[in-house]
C-alpha cells in the first residue's frame, strides 16, 4: 500500500466529489472505486487487470476505510471486479478526475512515498495518464489525463504533457527528462519559462535534430553510437 490510512481517507474524500455519470448499478462508489485506481497507478499498475488484482489486495480493513460494500449477509467486503473499473473509466470525465487528483497530489506534496521524469502510459487503449514523476522513486508530482481516440488530438500524450506542465506552479531546480515524443520546441520552452532545465531524448522521428546534436557532439565522448 503506498499511501497511509490519513492519505487513503482524505483521497477518497477527495475523488468523492467527482460526479458520478454510471446508470444502474452503482454499488461500488465512485471515491472508492476511483481511490483504487488512484493507488494502483502510483504503484505503477496501468492495465485494468492489474488495477483489479491491486484491489482484491486490499485487505478488509481497507476495504471498509473505502466504504467497499459489504457481502450480503456475510462480514465481508467485496473489491470491485474488472467490469466495474471498465465501464467507469469509459464514462468518467477525464478533466474532472484529473483535476480532483492533482489537487489531492499537491495538498499532500512532501509527505508522500516519494530530476523529474514524463512518462505516458495508456489503459487498455481507452485512457491514459501522463505522469511527472521524481526520478529516485517514481513518485508522481502531477497527473493529467491522455486518450488515443479519434478526433481527441488535443488529449494526446505529448498535448497532454504540455498542459501538465503548464499547470504546474514551479520547476525551479529541476531536471525533466522525456522520451524523443516530447523532444518539442514548446515543450522545452514552458520547462523553461517554469524555471527548470530539460534532457530530451532523440531517435530518428527528428532526424534534422538528430543529425544537428550527432555532429555536436562528434568530437566528445558523448553520443559516441
Amino acid at each position: 500500500m503506498p499511501l497511509n490510512q490519513a492519505q487513503r481517507l482524505s483521497l477518497a474524500e477527495v475523488l468523492a466529489k467527482v460526479p458520478d455519470d454510471r446508470k444502474g448499478n452503482t454499488q461500488f462508489r465512485m471515491g472508492a472505486v476511483l481511490s483504487i485506481i488512484a493507488m494502483a497507478l502510483l504503484s505503477g499498475c496501468y492495465l485494468i487487470s492489474q488495477i483489479v488484482r491491486f484491489g482484491n489486495r486490499l485487505t478488509q480493513v481497507q476495504r471498509v476505510e473505502l466504504g467497499l460494500p459489504r457481502k450480503r449477509k456475510k462480514k465481508f467486503y467485496r473489491a470491485p471486479c474488472y467490469d466495474v473499473y471498465y465501464k467507469l473509466l469509459r464514462r468518467i470525465d477525464p478533466d474532472q478526475f484529473a483535476e480532483a487528483l492533482n489537487g489531492w497530489l499537491k495538498q499532500n506534496r512532501g509527505t508522500l512515498p516519494g530530476a523529474l521524469a514524463i512518462d505516458g502510459k495508456m489503459i487498455r487503449d481507452r485512457i491514459g495518464t501522463v505522469t511527472l514523476a521524481d526520478h529516485e522513486n517514481g513518485v508522481p508530482v502531477a497527473m493529467n489525463l491522455m486518450s488515443e481516440k479519434e478526433g481527441e488530438g488535443q488529449r494526446c500524450e505529448m498535448k497532454s504533457a504540455q498542459a501538465l506542465l503548464e499547470n504546474t506552479p514551479a520547476l525551479d531546480g529541476q531536471i525533466i527528462t522525456a522520451d524523443p515524443l516530447h523532444a518539442q520546441k514548446q515543450t522545452a520552452q514552458i520547462i523553461v519559462e517554469k524555471g527548470g532545465d530539460y534532457l530530451f531524448q532523440i531517435k530518428g522521428n527528428r532526424p534534422k535534430l538528430l543529425e544537428h546534436a550527432q555532429k555536436t557532439f562528434q568530437d566528445t565522448p558523448f553520443l559516441s553510437t
